[in-house]
């Protein structure tokens, strides 16, 4: 998926809340940051983002400027945070969207740089997609996707060499401590089985 206007997103989410959805909606930014929003039966009950929580990730959701998203539907976390009503949410976030319809959104494709050496099979590719998703859940696709575009990686080839690069790429947009610890634990099996 390509980036897209920090306002399209929040149609999107609005969208989903006029629907009375429940499930998790995830954004990654353009700088590689993520956010989580829960929705329970249209209403939001939840925000993370960028470390922050509540009204704090509501601020820092905000400063988002062109990203991408996926929805999750089912269950939500039971957790809530303190917020002011869905409508007044929305409210606030279309204010700061109106901002992003004037920015140009960069989908600009990175070459592929040529593969020299070994390449990692695709089981193993296939594991590491398995664990990020036991970690962050329908997250991990646009985070992989992310990782590999920073590293200017070809998903179809991508040397061994580069496997551990990939790994930390990963891990950086992998919000909060506790799943960041989680994640390397679970991938330190992986990058032995290729040093």
């Amino acid at each position: 998926m390509e980036f897209i206007s920090f306002s399209e997103i929040v149609k999107e989410l609005q969208a989903l809340s006029k629907q009375n959805e429940t499930g998790t909606f995830y954004i990654t930014s353009d700088t590689n940051r993520s956010a989580q929003i829960m929705l329970v039966n249209g209403e939001i009950t939840f925000i993370y983002c960028y470390n922050r929580l509540g009204m704090k990730g509501l601020e820092q959701l905000k400063t988002i400027r062109t990203g991408r998203f996926r929805f999750q539907t089912g269950s939500a976390f039971s957790k809530k945070t303190p917020l002011p009503p869905t409508a007044e949410i929305f409210r606030t976030l279309f204010i700061e969207g109106q901002e992003d319809d004037a920015l140009p959104v960069q989908t600009t494709k990175k070459s592929v740089r040529e593969i020299s050496g070994k390449i990692i099979d695709k089981a193993l590719m296939e594991q590491l997609h398995k664990t990020t998703i036991e970690v962050v859940g329908p997250a991990a696709d646009i985070l992989i996707e992310d990782a590999l575009d920073s590293l200017n990686l070809d998903p179809a080839g991508i040397p061994e060499t580069q496997f551990r690069d990939l790994i930390t790429e990963i891990a950086k947009g992998i919000p909060g401590h506790k799943q960041k610890v989680t994640f390397e634990q679970m991938v330190s099996g992986l990058v032995k089985s290729k040093e």
